[in-house]
């Protein structure tokens, strides 16, 4: 009988955390519904993270550094579509931290779908593929979703 109730207990604690999206291990459980749309643009090696900012811009045909009209929730999105409001950040480095929550406040505060563009003037290697991976996976979780951009050979 006593065997019988554990069983049923660590069941209910599972559901629980399942259902909590907590993997047994007590981290998130994997997602599967991230993809990473890749774009290639015309930026010269080494261009600062502003001609990247420019050339998705003309890419997409949005304006770029776009200044929000609400002095409340100042800011400047890098780069606004009809339906988007894009955050590029460098791959390199761990700036793309704040970009996810740029890239969510930009996307509040114009109604449109928030986008962290990561961009990369060099070969990914096999670990910054797994940094891409990992971003997209966190940014889907909160409705963000992620572009790599690449430099055109």
């Amino acid at each position: 009988m006593k065997t019988t109730a554990i069983i049923a207990g660590i069941a209910v604690l599972l559901a629980l955390l399942i259902g909590c999206g907590i993997g047994i291990r007590g981290g998130p459980l994997p997602q599967t519904r991230s993809t990473v749309e890749i774009i290639k643009l015309d930026v010269p090696s080494d261009a600062p993270e502003s001609a990247w900012t420019a050339a998705l811009a003309a890419w997409k045909d949005g304006s770029g550094e776009y200044q929000l009209k609400d002095a409340t929730v100042a800011g400047r999105v890098d780069v606004l579509t009809d339906c988007c409001a894009i955050e590029v950040e460098w791959l390199k480095g761990n700036k793309w931290h704040e970009g996810l929550g740029q890239a969510a406040h930009y996307g509040d505060a114009t109604g449109r779908q928030p986008v962290l563009a990561l961009c990369s003037d060099t070969e990914l290697s096999n670990d910054e593929w797994e940094k891409v991976l990992y971003i997209a996976e966190l940014c889907a979780r909160h409705g963000i979703e992620v572009r790599l951009l690449l430099r055109e050979e």
